[in-house]
């Protein structure tokens, strides 16, 4: 077998239908505006959660965080992605053997 580059089974095809890259979501817009408008309010409400620890803080706490998410969007999370010992490489190079 020669060793050049594998193939994709099927071409690539371009994209087809949906938004533009970079051009806003208009059906989530409104709400991201109407909820950063609430965005001062919530602030002190958590700070008036955090200075009172006699506040039922469950429930007004999780409001403010949903405000906020929607008007500021979520925090980053960290993902660790890891490999099966099996790698692709492996399994192709396995491949390429048994094909000699």
């Amino acid at each position: 077998m020669n060793d050049s580059k594998v193939e994709p089974s099927r071409p690539k095809r371009p994209k087809t239908g949906g938004r533009v890259a970079g051009t806003p979501n208009k059906a989530t817009a409104e709400v991201k505006r109407a909820a950063q408008a609430y965005t001062e309010q919530a602030l002190r409400t958590l700070g008036a959660i955090l200075s009172n620890e006699d506040m039922p803080a469950a429930a007004r706490v999780a409001a403010c965080r949903e405000i906020l998410d929607r008007g500021h969007g979520k925090p980053m999370q960290a993902v660790e992605i890891s490999a099966p010992e099996d790698s692709r490489a492996e399994r192709l190079a396995r491949a390429r053997a048994r094909a000699r």
